[in-house]
């Protein structure tokens, strides 16, 4: 059983054993129209960051410091972040280039442990949403986990986008480390590239790259490299987007 605040009344949500969420009021009753009740929680979380404060959260509703001692090079991206200085270079509706300016929120927040057999993996859940400047819609959001494998020095960056693309990235990284490195192909079982029927004939990504640099505690910058097969095009499109956040929130 959890609770949500939306900023506009609260609401319980209940996990069933088959995953089924189960919405009520918060005098008990149940909600009519769930969908009506997610996109407040969507909405919420994008304006405020996480809100879900189960596993993860000790029992004053803050972060877990002790599964964020857990995660090694991811531990300081626990928390909300926001930058105004995003750059984006795109592929157009006419199939050429297009350029944004965008300021971005993201929002981390540690999970408990989690057990493959032998492997266990401590991470972050998180969600991204980009707003061109000036405008209020966002263009662009994803969400999924950050993962850590110590054993291995494995992170993994899980993550969904709903243009229909979803991505498994990772990389070798030391437990210290201030920067590194992530890939997926779609060559690859492992680190690898899903994409949806339209996309994998139109716009076919084919490999994805990514670089973290922590600046400090409370900064950090990413680039990443989207490369994109287009038909008709004998060169693949570098998708790039770059900015530097600041963190807002631990």
């Amino acid at each position: 059983m959890k609770q949500a605040a939306t900023g506009l009344s609260y609401y319980i949500v209940l996990v069933t054993g088959d995953n089924l969420l189960v919405f009520f009021d918060s005098s008990c009753r149940p909600v009519v129209s769930p969908f009506k009740v997610m996109a407040k929680v969507q909405r919420c979380v994008r304006e405020n960051g996480p809100m879900f404060q189960g596993y993860g959260y000790d029992g004053r509703g803050m972060m877990d410091t002790g599964l964020i001692a857990q995660l090694g090079p991811l531990a300081t991206l626990a928390g909300v972040w926001e930058g105004a200085m995003g750059e984006d270079i795109a592929p157009s509706d006419d199939r050429g280039t297009e350029r944004n300016q965008f300021r971005e929120r993201m929002a981390f927040e540690p999970l408990n442990s989690v057990r493959n057999h032998e492997q266990t993996l401590y991470g972050l859940r998180y969600i991204t949403t980009a707003w061109r400047i000036g405008e209020t819609d966002p263009f662009h959001e994803d969400l999924g986990y950050w993962l850590w494998d110590a054993e291995a020095k494995q992170v993994t960056r899980c993550f969904i986008v709903p243009r229909g693309v979803s991505v498994i990235a990772g990389g070798t990284v030391e437990p210290s480390a201030k920067s590194f490195s992530l890939a997926a192909d779609i060559s690859s079982h492992t680190y690898g590239i899903c994409s949806n029927l339209f996309l994998d004939k139109a716009f076919k990504t084919v490999r994805y790259e990514l670089t973290v640099t922590l600046l400090d505690g409370d900064r950090f910058h990413y680039e990443q490299d989207t490369q994109i097969q287009i038909p008709g095009q004998a060169n693949i499109f570098h998708h790039r987007d770059q900015n530097t956040l600041s963190r807002v929130k631990s």
